[in-house]
């Protein structure tokens, strides 16, 4: 999930749709938010900032 978020940048509810598809249909948003804020990559701002070479 984590990877997918960085790759690919995608908005909590259309990286929700992707892992409900491919890993847990039964994984709720909360939940969701919950990982990516652990694993430092809540922020999809400051990601697409972080990848464009701009300072965070």
């Amino acid at each position: 999930m984590v990877q997918v978020r960085e790759v690919a940048l995608l908005s909590l509810v259309d990286l929700l749709i992707v892992v409900r598809e491919s890993f847990n249909p039964n994984l709720g948003q909360g939940a969701l938010d919950h990982c990516l804020r652990r694993h430092g990559v809540s922020d999809l701002e400051a990601l697409k900032r972080e990848q464009a070479g701009e300072p965070v």
